[in-house]
């Protein structure tokens, strides 16, 4: 499903891309148990937080309540289809495309450590280089050959 958002923004300074991040995050920061407005805010980097936060409730897209902010129907189908756009499994990634690691999903605490003592940590940039045999990715200084299993489960937001 493809979710437009409609050009009404009534601040000029507010970007239709900042008003989609800025939902991905709530749903981000949902999916961890946290719907706190002062802790969202804490950990966006968005300058004028007060105008977005107006321009989402003036769109119907978010309310707020006793601290906490809420997606609202239409706010949940953007944030869901950005984030859909945005997450992608490392191995979804071509050869010569870089990402930022979002998450790790393994269910072996040993390999979320190993991996972590890499560098390969959510906010991480990686450059990957080859697929085959196995998989390659640069990690600052260092290339890493990891097998496709744990590509699997390292999930990346592809950047330019």
């Amino acid at each position: 499903m493809v979710v437009e958002l409609r050009s009404q923004n009534k601040h000029a300074n507010i970007q239709e891309n900042d008003i989609e991040e800025f939902l991905e995050l709530i749903w981000t920061m949902r999916e961890m148990g946290e719907k706190a407005l002062d802790k969202i805010l804490t950990l966006s980097e968005f300058p004028q937080q007060n105008t977005l936060l107006t321009e989402l409730k003036d769109r119907n897209l978010i309310s707020l309540a006793d601290n906490k902010i809420i997606l609202k129907s239409e706010g949940e189908k953007i944030a869901e289809s950005v984030v859909r756009r945005h997450r992608l499994p490392l191995t979804e990634l071509s050869p010569g495309e870089k990402a930022k690691v979002v998450f790790i999903t393994s269910k072996y605490p040993s390999r979320l450590d190993k991996l972590s003592a890499l560098g390969c940590v959510p906010g991480s940039t990686i450059k990957l280089h080859q697929k085959s045999p196995s998989y390659v990715i640069k990690l600052g200084e260092t290339d890493l050959a990891l097998d496709k299993e744990i590509c699997k489960e390292i999930f990346i937001k592809k950047i330019n």
